[in-house]
């Protein structure tokens, strides 16, 4: 294991996370170990190819960022949506106890008028 990379580290990074740190390694060394002149052109294939990878790092980098905002989306729609439905449940619950206190008072004010109508018809039969 190379120094001043933790062996758990390395082992819970999927491939192209290790090739990205396997890139970044030979790009460190790259960068500091003096090549003689006549490697001039494979250095510049191995900088390129440094530097794709790198660009694909970075795509990816972009795409999971991407993924993370449209998951952050996805959870806050949820969340709105769970609050729309709870709010009309609420309406619901508090429409049907509306009714139910207008239906108890509709049937009060008729028993109420039923024993008018009865109380009524006892004073006239006690005044015939």
């Amino acid at each position: 294991m190379k120094a001043g990379y933790d062996e758990e580290t390395m082992f819970s990074l999927d491939r192209p996370e290790l090739l990205d740190e396997l890139a970044t390694v030979m790009l460190v060394e790259a960068e500091t170990v003096q090549y003689p002149a006549e490697v001039g052109p494979e250095l510049t294939e191995l900088q390129v190819r440094l530097m794709e990878l790198e660009e694909r790092r970075k795509e990816r980098e972009e795409r999971k960022i991407e993924r993370e905002l449209e998951q952050a989306k996805l959870v806050q729609e949820t969340q709105e949506h769970e609050r729309h439905r709870q709010y009309e449940q609420m309406r619901l619950e508090h429409e049907t106890q509306e009714r139910e206190e207008e239906r108890q008072e509709h049937e009060r004010q008729s028993q109420h008028k039923i024993e008018l109508e009865q109380t009524k018809l006892e004073q006239q039969k006690i005044h015939l």
